[in-house]
């Protein structure tokens, strides 16, 4: 086997566990109390659409910037923006620092969504194991809820001591997510055309779905 097959064989071993740091949010269940104890309730509010805005702000550029640079490079991004938002959530006291942490948390969700799953099915493509793809995914996604659950349960009893205990939590988990994803290998780019598609292209490709009266509701 060459050594760039054992690379993709190793991230495919990895990638349920990367999966399963990346989903796993202690602070969930805790964030409103933990930000009411600095901030006004109108200040919090706000926080929460800083979040959305950066989400919707981020989500196309970060797709096509996986298409572009890479899956694993992509992935690392995100990791890393997790890591930087969760530590800024633990020492943050004020709108503006927490204004920044929800940025990056945004970053990191941005980033991930789509990418993850992607990578995972270009390793194993390029393994020629794609058809283990559906049953690895839902099993991946099943752990990934669980484990979801598992950290808002531990995240909530930790909280009960001290609410920064789930932020100490996240920040030791996205840590972890992050060091998987350093030791991801980046599969081959599967190009699917001769003329890679503008990124202007493909906003425009996008706003013409709603055209369609099922997203008019």
């Amino acid at each position: 086997m060459s050594q760039n097959a054992e690379a993709l064989q190793r991230s495919a071993r990895l990638y349920p566990y990367y999966a399963l740091c990346s989903s796993a949010n202690f602070w969930q269940p805790v964030f409103f109390l933990y930000f009411i104890q600095y901030l006004s309730l109108a200040e919090v509010l706000r926080l929460e659409a800083v979040y959305y805005m950066a989400v919707v702000v981020l989500e196309v550029p970060s797709g096509y910037f996986s298409d572009v640079v890479g899956r694993r490079v992509t992935l690392i991004i995100s990791a890393a923006s997790t890591v930087v938002a969760s530590s800024l959530f633990l020492i943050g006291d004020s709108f503006s620092v927490f204004a920044c942490a929800q940025i990056a948390l945004a970053a990191g969700m941005a980033f991930r969504s789509g990418t993850d799953t992607s990578f995972h099915y270009d390793v194993l493509s390029v393994l020629n194991r794609e058809s283990e793809y559906d049953h690895r995914e839902a099993v991946v996604a099943r752990n990934a809820f669980a484990g979801s659950a598992l950290a808002a349960l531990i995240g909530g009893l930790v909280a009960s001591y001290a609410l920064h205990l789930a932020y100490v939590l996240s920040v030791g988990v996205a840590i972890v997510a992050f060091m998987i994803a350093l030791l991801f290998a980046e599969p081959p780019q599967q190009r699917v055309s001769s003329e890679r598609v503008g990124f202007i292209s493909q906003i425009g490709h996008c706003l013409r779905y709603l055209h369609q009266p099922a997203l008019h509701g």
